[in-house]
C-alpha cells in the first residue's frame, strides 16, 4: 500500500496491475501493495495509457494482450483516466492504429469466429502468433487472441456489446466512451496536454 501526503492529509494507494509477472517483481521489491481482482475491491481511479482513442473517446486498448484484465478493471473502477499522446488521438478508430481490435477467445472456437468476421463483418481476423516461440501468442487466462482488421466505423458501444454474445469470444479490445470519465492527450510537439470528456 503506498501512502502519499497531499495537503497534509495521508492518501492511501492500492495499486491494481493486470501482469501477472509485473505482480510478482513488484511484490519482490516490495515498492506495492497489490489488490487481486477477485478479492471484491474496488478502484478509485484507474489510469489507462492506450492503443488508440477518437474523438468521441472510444479507445482500442489491450494491443498487448491483457484486455479481459484491463477491461474489469475499468468496469469495476469508479473513475478512468485515459492518457496517450497526440499521435494516438484520432479522428476515428482505425486512422492510425493499424494492428485492430484485440480479441481474447476460447483457443478452440477460433476457426468459428474468424468465419463469423469474415461472413458478417466482411472483415478479417487473424490469429497472433508469437514472436519469439512457435504458436500462437497464450493470454494469461490461456486463451488465444485475435486481430480483427476491420474497415468500417462502427458504433462502438453497441458493437462491443454485440461481440461479447458470440461464443466463444472472453473479451473485446473496444473501451467504449461509457468506460471514459476523462482522456488527458500531451501534445507531442509543444508538450502541452488537453483535456477530453465524453459528448465533446
Amino acid at each position: 500500500m503506498s501512502e502519499f501526503n497531499v495537503n497534509q492529509a495521508k492518501i492511501r494507494v492500492a495499486e491494481y496491475t493486470v501482469k501477472t509477472e509485473l505482480d510478482k517483481l513488484l511484490i519482490d521489491m516490495n515498492k506495492i501493495y497489490i489488490v487481486a481482482l477477485g478479492s471484491g475491491s474496488t478502484a478509485i481511479h484507474a489510469a489507462k495509457f492506450i492503443d488508440e482513442i477518437d474523438e468521441k473517446l472510444n479507445a482500442i486498448k489491450g494491443g498487448g494482450g491483457c484486455l479481459t484484465l484491463e477491461k474489469i478493471v475499468a468496469y469495476t473502477s469508479h473513475r478512468v483516466a485515459i492518457m496517450a499522446d497526440s499521435r494516438k488521438l484520432s479522428k476515428k478508430l482505425g486512422d492510425n492504429y493499424f494492428d485492430g481490435i484485440p480479441i481474447e477467445i476460447i483457443p478452440s472456437s477460433h476457426r468459428l469466429i474468424t468465419k463469423i468476421f469474415e461472413t458478417e463483418y466482411f472483415d478479417t481476423c487473424n490469429l497472433r502468433m508469437g514472436v519469439k516461440k512457435q504458436g500462437p501468442v497464450i493470454t494469461d487466462n490461456g486463451n488465444f487472441i485475435l486481430d480483427w482488421k476491420f474497415k468500417h466505423d462502427y458504433d462502438w458501444k453497441f458493437t462491443e456489446s454485440d461481440l461479447q454474445i458470440i461464443p466463444g469470444i472472453v473479451e473485446v479490445g473496444i473501451f467504449p466512451s461509457k468506460y471514459i470519465d476523462v482522456a488527458y492527450i500531451c501534445n507531442v510537439e509543444n508538450y502541452s496536454i488537453s483535456t477530453l470528456y465524453p459528448n465533446e
